[in-house]
């Protein structure tokens, strides 16, 4: 990974250059922090889980290069992927690399930076844009019910949500077929029609602890000109969902496959 120039940022005293935005999760289906607290825990989290939740979220914040992940799909014959975007600040192009030194201007709504990728006619999309979340357990007045932090959205839905910043998305779309990883601190269960299949998980890669959700759409499983199938692990984020035609004629199969795998990190 490459190496980063060092710096001091004094922000807002508290790790960052701006203040969190705080949520209370009490409510919802599913919620996690960087360091694995989670919903189904129980007790009240120490000091030091608190701590560490939020070491985790500088960490990333500050110091993701870029985000291994990959989209593919099969439309018409030709197989396409996009892979690995490194996170940009909103300022510049895509695919110019935000060091650290220069997110230090930047907020949840201003000169902002995310990684993402798009090909395929948009059928193919990694956006990875980070929030920056306090989670309550309880009434977000008391500073007792703070269970610890988060640099991943709120929504488990595709397209995000409004409790917080942030998208995290992972998408393939091959036209009858699609696959989709959504990545969050938060959120409730999605409501999915008879075509499509999900499975949700709390899960950690990068020694980072988030939920992840993977989607496998159809367009008609109960088709008579073909056969759809698929593939869901969303302990590993990976899905991917095909489609094979009767008529035997490679051009009219149709695949999608999404995955993620862990963020890299600049060295000093």
């Amino acid at each position: 990974m490459p190496f980063a120039t060092s710096f001091t940022a004094l922000g807002r005293g508290n790790g960052f250059s701006f203040c969190p935005i705080s949520v209370d999760v009490s409510s919802k289906d599913f919620w996690i922090t960087m360091s694995g607290r989670k919903k189904t825990d129980a007790g009240t989290p120490t000091a030091a889980e608190i701590n560490e939740s939020k070491a985790k979220a500088m960490k990333v914040w500050w110091n993701a290069y870029q985000v291994t992940a990959q989209t593919s799909n099969l439309l018409g014959g030709v197989t396409t992927t996009q892979s690995n975007p490194v996170f940009s600040l909103s300022s510049t192009a895509a695919g110019v690399p935000a060091e650290p030194k220069d997110r230090v201007c930047s907020t949840l709504s201003s000169n902002t930076f995310d990684a993402r990728i798009t090909a395929s006619s948009g059928r193919l999309d990694i956006h990875a844009g980070l929030g920056l979340t306090a989670l309550y357990n309880g009434s977000t007045s008391d500073i007792n019910n703070l269970v610890g932090y988060s640099v991943f959205p709120s929504s488990l839905a595709v397209g995000g949500g409004a409790d917080s910043p942030g998208l995290f998305d992972i998408k393939a779309r091959s036209d009858v077929a699609e696959a989709n990883i959504t990545l969050g601190a938060f959120g409730n269960t999605p409501t999915v029609d008879s075509n499509d299949e999900q499975e949700i998980a709390y899960t950690n890669k990068s020694d980072c602890y988030f939920i992840c959700r993977a989607l496998a759409k159809s367009a008609n499983k109960s088709s008579t000109i073909g056969t759809f199938s698929h593939s869901i692990n969303a302990t590993n984020c990976t899905v991917s969902c095909s489609f094979t035609a009767n008529s035997g004629d490679p051009d009219d199969d149709f695949e999608a496959s999404s995955s993620f795998s862990e963020f890299d990190f600049y060295t000093y």
